[in-house]
């Protein structure tokens, strides 16, 4: 079974869910409020109300803020920067 944690921080809410990837199925599912002055908080909250042994069996992780999306579209904050983590130089060029 390959596991995903999907963990969204929205304006209100932070969401997180475990995926099984070869079933296709979201397994549990969990929010907590975002915490906007400490982010991780409200992450670490929403991973709190999913299930220990699935969260020990997670391979990948993909966090989104729509709470950045959202600054970004409304021109508030800061100039946005695109992290990618785990890839390859393939990918780098295509971006560049």
């Amino acid at each position: 079974m390959k596991i995903g944690i999907g963990i969204d921080t929205g304006g209100t809410y932070t969401d997180a869910g475990i995926y099984d990837f070869d079933t296709r199925r979201i397994l549990a599912a969990g929010k907590s409020p975002t915490t906007r002055h400490e982010l991780s908080q409200g992450i670490g909250g929403a991973l709190d109300t999913l299930p220990i042994e699935l969260v020990r069996q997670a391979r990948v992780v993909a966090l989104s803020t729509t709470l950045a999306t959202n600054a970004c579209v409304e021109d508030k904050g800061g100039r946005a920067r695109l992290v990618m983590i785990g890839t390859d130089m393939k990918t780098l060029r295509w971006v560049g």
